[in-house]
């Protein structure tokens, strides 16, 4: 499957002449004809800071059915030096810092299109990018189609184009006839108000995606509330994010979905319900229509194996994975009593206290379910007797008294966990910093 065989609106964007951006793609596609045979094996840079370049750009070179590659038009030396030790396009759309760097001629051998998305995921402070194809982004597209009852997926994007959660909005609207409006990268501000006036949506029919800083940014701006309660949905992810934050969220009726995903598996493979975040229910949820997972216990951790569709090839430079085996994360799950997996950590969030290994998300996630807790941030001090001692800081939803409800605290937390994850020490705040 290709994206040569993908057909999409010219009306792609809203709010860009048709004819204009199909005459930007149409420059891109000479651009790419004239170097053609070079850039079947070396591929096309695109790291362009306009938007809407971006998309027309990305669209031409998946019509060639050449090797895309996605670059941060924000990086700098460093990062550009470490690019082209791995890459070395036949052409460069964008600008981009110290062009003379390129060092060797890489070349990009597979038999399919592939799509290099760059991704933290791994513990190498190095730049890694993740292989993907048409058939594994359409594969996440067509979850997520699935997940919001079917028909078009319309998103206005708040995102860099660069990451998978950006991009991906452009494929769900390619794949399912959908829409996308993008944001200014001038203007970073969200306002859903002068969106609606200026372009006549139905906030109704589109998708928003957010990281955690941008909710925590407008959760209390009044306008912005106010229309967002209209959205089809709200897909959060990216990172945790504070309780506080997602109890008002809650309570102003935001339609939030809670979400889990990397750039590994082309974006979100969890989600939860709607109704269970508005009733402060808050986790990842359940696995996406087409969507499996193991937890493989490694080194005492209880690490996160997942199995989809949508999931990469494997990252440049590097061997194929098997994908039929599955891909294992760097995040631990978080397993409520009953073995439902209701959270992720990353492995690298762990305190060793007493020579046990203590994931500080695991323990931070079963104090927020208890009812009377209302935000907990946990953290690992040194200890001249554990090497490092758990310290959970904890705000009350009231005023109860402080021993009765470390009593009901602790008595909770030893139904859920054992001895050595319970907190040495329990101070309660009026709020976290």
């Amino acid at each position: 499957m290709s994206f040569s065989n993908q057909t999409f609106s010219k009306c792609l964007l809203i709010g860009v002449d048709s004819l204009k951006f199909e005459n930007e793609i149409k420059y891109y596609e000479n651009e790419i004809n004239k170097k053609y045979d070079i850039l079947k094996n070396q591929g096309v840079l695109i790291s362009k800071k306009d938007s809407l370049s971006f998309v027309a750009a990305f669209l031409a070179a998946a019509k060639k059915n050449i090797p895309i590659i996605l670059g941060n038009p924000s990086w700098r030396e460093n990062e550009w030096s470490d690019f082209f030790q791995q890459f070395s396009p036949g052409l460069i759309f964008g600008d981009i810092q110290n062009s003379s760097l390129k060092t060797r001629k890489i070349n990009i051998n597979n038999s399919e299109q592939i799509i290099f998305i760059p991704t933290g995921g791994t513990s190498s402070k190095s730049l890694h990018f993740a292989k993907h194809t048409w058939e594994t982004l359409s594969a996440q597209a067509l979850m997520v189609q699935r997940l919001i009852g079917g028909g078009k997926v319309n998103s206005i994007c708040s995102l860099p184009l660069y990451h998978v959660s950006g991009l991906m909005q452009i494929i769900r609207a390619v794949v399912t006839g959908g829409k996308v409006f993008l944001l200014n990268p001038t203007n970073k501000d969200l306002n859903l108000r002068q969106i609606v006036e200026t372009y006549s949506l139905n906030l109704e029919d589109f998708c928003l995606s957010l990281v955690p800083t941008q909710l925590l940014k407008y959760i209390n701006c009044t306008d912005f509330v106010s229309h967002a309660i209209k959205l089809k949905t709200i897909f959060l992810g990216g990172a945790a994010c504070n309780t506080d934050v997602l109890n008002v969220a809650a309570d102003k009726k935001l339609p939030i979905v809670m979400t889990y995903g990397m750039t590994e598996t082309a974006g979100m493979v969890f989600a939860q319900d709607i109704k269970n975040f508005l009733n402060k229910e808050f986790s990842i949820g359940e696995p996406l229509d087409g969507v499996k997972y193991e937890v493989v216990i490694i080194d005492g951790d209880f690490r996160l194996k997942l199995f989809s569709g949508s999931l990469f090839l494997g990252y440049a430079g590097q061997k194929l994975i098997e994908r039929s085996k599955g891909f294992l994360t760097s995040d631990c799950a978080i397993q409520n009593i009953s073995k439902r997996l209701v959270g992720v950590a990353r492995v690298d969030s762990c305190i060793i206290s007493g020579g046990e290994k203590i994931n500080l998300e695991e323990i931070k996630f079963c104090i927020q379910e208890i009812n009377i807790v209302k935000a907990v941030s946990v953290i690992g001090k040194a200890s001249k007797k554990w090497g490092q001692e758990l310290i959970a800081y904890i705000v009350l939803y009231e005023n109860l008294n402080q021993d009765e409800a470390k009593r009901i605290i602790i008595t909770n937390l030893k139904n859920k966990l054992v001895r050595y994850k319970i907190p040495k020490n329990i101070i309660f705040v009026s709020s976290l910093p």
